[in-house]
């Protein structure tokens, strides 16, 4: 006699075949699958190759041009042409800012004196006597 049979919750699951990821080309629905032949996939290939091709074309000419532009491209010599030059155009503008301290200076003493006269002007000073040889003063 067969002993009765006992279930779980998880046979169902068991008894059927696992999940793929991926669908074989045959178990597509007619509206998946690939219609590419042979001769198409050669085709694709191609362009993909002179895509790729004019690509690497590009690149070599765009390296020749670095090539190129990388001769004039500084050197040691007119690096040290670059700090002399730098080296005078530092004592220039030393020279330049003395100057100027030295005309600030300048326009602080006219500044000073434009004051006294504002000052002195204010102010009235009378003399009286004579001058040289008995002469009044003016």
């Amino acid at each position: 006699m067969l002993s009765p049979r006992v279930t779980c919750r998880h046979e169902k699951f068991l008894s059927r075949p696992e999940k793929r990821s991926y669908l074989l080309e045959r178990d597509r629905p007619s509206a998946l699958r690939s219609r590419m032949t042979t001769d198409q996939f050669a085709f694709y290939g191609l362009i993909v190759g002179i895509v790729g091709g004019a690509a690497g074309i590009i690149g070599a000419i765009a390296a020749v041009f670095a090539a190129v532009y990388a001769k004039g491209s500084a050197t040691q010599e007119s690096l040290k042409a670059v700090e002399r030059n730098t080296a005078q155009t530092a004592e220039q503008i030393t020279g330049v800012k003395t100057h100027m301290a030295q005309v600030d200076e300048h326009l602080r003493i006219q500044n000073n004196r434009e004051e006294l006269d504002i000052a002195a002007s204010a102010i009235s000073i009378g003399v009286k006597g004579d001058g040289w040889n008995d002469e009044p003063q003016k």
